[in-house]
């Protein structure tokens, strides 16, 4: 006996796929669904109280938008936390590709009589939802760790996301193979995604131009050679040319929102 399809069957199995999206979707957390297995809950350090809020924390938020931003990303961005007394400046990148975006703010900077002045940048990406206090911890795990540069810790847009920790610092061959780092902890790295990272703006007077470029080789009629995104591009360079210091903090825990599905991994 031939059983017959039930004509929408595969219009109720799109329309449950979809709920399954929706449900995820509502209840995946602001740090992401990844960040909330791997921590739990983040943990703050009061500057204030260990008292180093001499220290000059003056920081230049850099966005580049090349596309629109989500109203969920874009209110985290006001949200964010800043020292008290000290100089905050937003620089936002419209209609750059993102390597381009970065690479030509960071020269806009260095050639500011004022802006060259400030002690940090702060990077920032058009679908990463971060916390109040990010800033502000950065700052302390970045002097903590004694390092240059210090991302805080998100993952890639699907079940199985990558962890924006590249490199185990001191591994040879030195690489930038993702891993988990521990958590409630600081990680010396190879590299580390932008979508929330502080810099020292130091570093960038110690090495040549470009700093940053989404780097594509090929050869006609042959598989792609080589990809480097502008954040590992900036730490192989940075690395060779100044020895720039690199780490993770999963004391900052920040979301990676996929627009199509509104998923917050």
């Amino acid at each position: 006996m031939i059983q017959e399809q039930d004509p929408r069957a595969s219009e109720i199995a799109e329309l449950r796929q979809r709920i399954e999206v929706l449900e995820l979707a509502v209840r995946s957390p602001p740090e992401g669904l990844h960040n909330a297995s791997l921590n739990g809950q983040a943990v703050f350090f009061d500057s204030v109280s260990q008292g180093d809020s001499y220290r000059d924390r003056s920081v230049i938020m850099v966005m580049p938008a090349y596309k629109a931003v989500a109203s969920s990303v874009w209110s985290s961005w006001l949200s964010l936390l800043t020292p008290a007394n000290h100089r905050v400046y937003r620089l936002l990148m419209r209609d750059y590709e993102v390597g381009e975006g970065y690479d030509h703010a960071i020269d806009f900077i260095l050639n500011d009589p004022v802006l060259s002045t400030f002690s940090a940048v702060l990077t920032l990406e058009a679908d990463n939802i971060v916390p109040p206090m990010a800033v502000m911890q950065l700052f302390v795990d970045m002097d903590k760790a004694d390092v240059d540069v210090i991302g805080a810790m998100y993952w890639g847009k699907s079940p199985g996301g990558v962890p924006m920790a590249y490199g185990k610092f001191g591994d040879l061959p030195r690489n930038f193979r993702p891993f988990v780092p521990s958590p409630n902890a600081v990680t010396r790295v190879n590299a580390c995604g932008m979508g929330c990272t502080l810099f020292k703006l130091e570093v960038f007077k110690k090495i040549s131009r470009p700093w940053f470029k989404t780097h594509q080789a090929w050869t006609q009629n042959v598989a792609m050679e080589s990809l480097l995104t502008q954040d590992i591009f900036f730490a192989d360079k940075a690395a060779k040319e100044a020895g720039v210091r690199f780490a993770v903090s999963t004391n900052v825990l920040v979301g990676h929102l996929d627009e199509q599905t509104g998923i917050i991994w």
